[in-house]
């Protein structure tokens, strides 16, 4: 009868509160991690959209089109507010490209600048 092989309740719940010691941590760094890729996510769409207008304004300025105005428009998906800004100095133009979450320019996604010579 002294030979019992067995667990007492008090190692049980010291086993169970160290169990959940590790485990809380660990849960924490996923939520981080998940939080981080959607931020990263939008950012990387941003800027995404933004060198694709940049790469438009580059080939306008080599097929010899007109230069563009300020604009701002939706992109065509209709997530994010795009800022235009184009300023021409003789044959050297600065566009400058930004990107939004929404019409109000509260949150800066994306931005893109470049001098193009224009022919």
């Amino acid at each position: 009868m002294k030979n019992r092989k067995g667990l007492t309740l008090i190692e049980v719940i010291l086993s169970l509160a160290i169990l959940g010691m590790i485990t809380i941590p660990l849960l924490n760094m996923f939520v981080f991690s998940t939080v981080t890729n959607s931020k990263s996510e939008d950012v990387l769409d941003a800027t995404y959209i933004a060198q694709q207008i940049m790469e438009e304004r580059y080939n306008e300025s080599k097929n010899g089109e007109e230069i563009p105005l300020n604009n701002e428009y939706l992109d065509s998906s209709g997530v994010y507010w795009i800022e235009e800004k184009v300023s021409n100095e003789g044959n050297l133009v600065r566009v400058l490209i930004k990107v939004y979450t929404d019409n109000s320019k509260k949150e800066l996604k994306a931005q893109m600048e470049t001098s193009l010579l224009w022919d």
